[in-house]
């Protein structure tokens, strides 16, 4: 797609706004890199790339890449700014690429921010791959704005390349003001074609349905939403699953990511349970993952685990399953998100809203290091992190078309519209089979309850039994995602009296 086009390039953004696996990494490799190692032989001068990412597993993946196209570069990383420092400017020295995490950046700009402008100034081209990572990580990392800033001041003097899967909420805004020339510009469609089906499920026993009819020889990897989760998974699942987390969660971490993926890209195991730690810069490339399981609701963590599988070729399909959400769920995570964001909002608006906002008893929970507006004591003033911000306008107006036109619906046409025709409601076996050999049959309201609480795994009400089962009410609403509802099916006489029966019809 790109062409020749990148030997013409001069200083200013570049953008790859392409799907995964439609091989970014591989040009900045397999073409840029011979580019700059032709220009400094011609040039007679050290023409150097910076490949920037945001997790360590994609550094590990970017420098084995780099090792296997047989450039034969010196790939010692060094922690000392005085040390890089020496070998990165020392001209002699013919290191031509080097890859680094946005987070280094981050930390070495607020110690030596004088070292790092210099040593990015030695670089001729700096790729920012996974460029999401400066809003979709600004809810938990506090300094992506840090790293965004350091490289954006260098766009008028560098060939600065931003590559995502999920970047259009930086690259819709530079398309709309015009900052990114449209030559410059490669867009590649996302392509989901191994996704054979899609199902939407809602509770936890799904989740373990799922799980429990997965063919002995089909893996699965699921995403969950908290470390916690991988807690209960390993008490259940023991040495029979993987279980991935940040090793920097304050609990640590579990399995070493070596120990859930070979370096071939086949799972070690048939169940591989992680979070959005694993949601980029890792390619599973295993025929054999045929489920996988997302449990997040936000479609630019959804899209990048979707892309986790990296299929082999058109036979290499699995099956998605999408966590749903309900109405409820939905507005609580507007509400806790608008909370983040309205700080933000108050402090654009300036004047009197700004002011209330200052002044209201809870103004230091709402303003301070992890807040969209903090107090920047050096310079006595107050500072909008810019990239919280973007984040949280998004997911709130992602919430809230989710609660005003259906989160299913939603979901689906932001990650890809053509799934619409590949989507239903998953459905327990166990619960499928118990309805089909009970149709039109008579059975008591008792039977009915205790049966369907039993096979959907239905929690009991507060206070009752569990023997009881779950409500009636709770009973008919999981029945109508079966199509089903209790119809009356006659009186029969007993000898303690009349008693009347019900049976299943279709919907």
């Amino acid at each position: 797609m790109v062409g020749d086009d990148f030997k013409g390039w001069k200083n200013g953004r570049v953008v790859f706004d392409a799907g995964t696996g439609t091989g970014k990494t591989s040009f900045i490799i397999n073409q840029l890199l011979p580019w700059a190692l032709e220009r400094s032989k011609k040039e007679g001068r050290l023409i150097k790339i910076l490949l920037l990412c945001n997790r360590v597993s994609l550094k590990s993946q970017g420098i084995r890449k780099i090792i296997e196209c047989g450039v034969g570069i010196d790939l010692t990383q060094y922690d000392s700014p005085d040390a890089l420092d020496e070998m990165e400017l020392n001209a002699s020295n013919s290191r031509f690429i080097r890859v680094w995490t946005y987070q280094k950046i981050e930390y070495w700009q607020q110690r030596k921010p004088e070292w790092v402008k210099k040593w990015l100034d030695s670089y001729t081209y700096i790729v920012c791959d996974e460029a999401h990572y400066f809003f979709a990580d600004a809810d938990f990392n506090h300094t992506t704005e840090l790293s965004f800033q350091c490289i954006e001041r260098l766009v008028p003097e560098k060939v600065v390349i931003y590559m995502s899967a999920t970047g259009r909420l930086l690259f819709d805004r530079w398309d709309e003001d015009g900052s990114i020339l449209p030559e410059r510009y490669y867009y590649i469609p996302k392509n989901y074609d191994h996704i054979s089906q899609v199902y939407f499920f809602y509770r936890d026993a799904e989740r373990q349905d799922i799980l429990d009819h997965l063919p002995a020889d089909e893996k699965a990897v699921v995403f969950v939403t908290k470390r916690d989760t991988l807690e209960e998974m390993k008490k259940k699942y023991g040495d029979s699953a993987s279980y991935y987390c940040s090793k920097h969660h304050k609990d640590g971490p579990i399995d070493a990511l070596e120990d859930c993926i070979n370096p071939d890209g086949t799972l070690r195991k048939r169940i591989l349970f992680t979070t959005t730690a694993l949601y980029n810069g890792v390619d599973i490339k295993d025929r054999a993952l045929k489920h996988l399981i997302i449990e997040q609701w936000d479609p630019i963590e959804v899209i990048q685990e979707i892309g986790r599988k990296r299929p082999l070729d058109a036979d290499d399909t699995c099956k998605l399953y999408l966590r749903g959400k309900g109405r409820k769920e939905l507005l609580s995570l507007f509400l806790s998100i608008s909370e983040k964001w309205e700080t933000g909002f108050f402090y654009q608006k300036g004047g009197a809203s700004w002011e209330h906002c200052r002044n209201r008893y809870d103004a230091d929970d709402r303003i301070g290091k992890a807040s969209v507006v903090k107090f920047d004591h050096k310079e006595q003033a107050y500072h909008l992190n810019q990239m919280k911000w973007t984040l949280y306008d998004y997911q709130r107006d992602v919430l809230w078309s989710m609660y005003a036109c259906g989160y299913r619906r939603t979901l689906i046409e932001l990650i890809d519209p053509y799934l619409h025709r590949r989507t239903q409601t998953y459905l327990m076996a166990d619960l499928v089979a118990y309805i089909a050999e009970h149709m039109g049959q008579p059975m008591t309201k008792k039977e009915i309850r205790q049966n369907v609480t039993m096979l959907a795994q239905l929690g009991a009400k507060s206070g009752r039994a569990k023997s009881e089962g779950a409500t009636m009410t709770a009973v008919k609403e999981e029945l109508e995602r079966y199509n089903v509802q209790i119809v009356k099916y006659g009186e029969r006489k007993h000898q303690k009296g009349e008693i009347q029966y019900y049976t299943f019809k279709e919907l």
